[in-house]
């Protein structure tokens, strides 16, 4: 799980999920653990509110109503 303040602005939080999914081979490159973050485990037994930035990314993958 990612979890960030919810200082943070919605457009940062969406760019950095965007930018993080967007570069899975990065990131699996990066790190032996990065295979396993991709978007459709997202929101994988996730038990907190979504921050504003994430929900508007995951509703844009049509992944959150």
């Amino acid at each position: 799980m990612l979890a960030v303040s919810s200082k943070l602005s919605e457009d940062v939080v969406y760019n950095m999920l965007k930018s993080l999914y967007d570069n899975g081979e990065r990131v699996s490159a990066a790190h032996n653990v990065g295979k396993f973050i991709v978007k459709e485990l997202g929101l994988e037994g996730m038990s907190i509110k979504l921050h504003p930035g994430a929900e508007k990314y995951f509703k844009e993958i049509g992944m959150f109503k």
